[in-house]
């Protein structure tokens, strides 16, 4: 693979696409074409990298645009900072991460932010600039971006226990497992919470969205089928057939939602419940 298909590390600093973002971008391209350019800088492709994978998977010839500014880091920023769901530390951890490479010689004329300044960008508080800046200093930042840890646990993990958060970055243990080690280390085992009893909510609505992006794929397949006259009536009725499955999978995708955020809001209520009553117990060893 040349040098032009391998993604910038301005672009990188994002999360990439899920399997089944990336499975329904390449039927998008491939019954439609390329709709937008794949932007390159340095011999790398700043802004596209999906496009460019799925204009690949396809077949297709890529169209390619060098990028002609000044400000790569805000042009990456501009493209991806607010149109993706992105929460506060991955945010804060590509503003970060796109500063760290502005600074690395000068490749821009627009000057490095500064914390204030990222935080506004960001729409995230200068304190959680600050924990990303740390956690991205200790290697964080490739976890904090697929969202496996957020700013504040990495840097605490990093400032504390430096060497629990080189074994995090290694990956010879989780972010979580990390956590518990430093509570341990901190005095405070890790608590055993009441669990609330009901079916693996997440794989169910992973397994619906899957679902979803299938049916919808089939539905652009036939009605590109449907242009054909003697498949017309064949194909009315089988998109009317997905549209119905595809109406009731949605109905238990809420369903599911809602189940979902009942049962999160029983065990804020336990672990509400479980700090008060070690909190009177504390009081109660003190002899208060």
């Amino acid at each position: 693979m040349s040098a032009i298909y391998t993604q910038h590390k301005l672009s990188a600093a994002f999360p990439a696409m899920t399997d089944a973002e990336f499975a329904a971008l390449v039927i998008d391209i491939r019954d439609h074409g390329q709709k937008h350019p794949i932007i390159t800088f340095e011999g790398q492709i700043l802004d596209g990298f999906h496009r460019m994978r799925a204009c690949i998977e396809c077949g297709k010839d890529p169209f390619l645009k060098e990028y002609g500014g000044n400000d790569p880091v805000g042009y990456v920023l501009s493209s991806n900072l607010h149109r993706r769901h992105l929460s506060a530390s991955q945010r804060a951890g590509a503003i970060v991460a796109c500063n760290e490479w502005r600074s690395n010689g000068d490749r821009s004329s627009a000057p490095v932010q500064s914390s204030a300044q990222m935080a506004e960008t960001a729409q995230v508080s200068t304190r959680t600039i600050d924990s990303a800046k740390a956690a991205q200093s200790a290697g964080f930042g490739p976890a904090m971006r697929d969202g496996k840890i957020d700013a504040k646990p990495a840097a605490e993990l990093a400032r504390k226990a430096p060497e629990v958060a080189a074994r995090v970055v290694a990956k010879e243990i989780t972010p979580a497992q990390g956590k518990a080690e430093l509570k341990e280390r901190q005095g405070k085992p890790k608590r055993e919470l009441p669990t609330v009893p009901g079916p693996d909510l997440n794989a169910e609505l992973d397994r619906i969205h899957a679902d979803m992006m299938d049916m919808r794929a089939e539905l652009i397949e036939l009605r590109a089928a449907s242009l054909d006259p003697q498949l017309q009536a064949q194909a009315r009725d089988e998109i009317q057939e997905i549209r119905d499955a595809l109406a009731l999978e949605c109905r238990l995708h809420s369903a599911l939602k809602s189940q979902r955020e009942t049962m999160e809001y029983q065990l804020n209520d336990w672990k509400k419940r479980c700090a008060s009553l070690e909190k009177q117990l504390a009081r109660r060893e003190r002899g208060e």
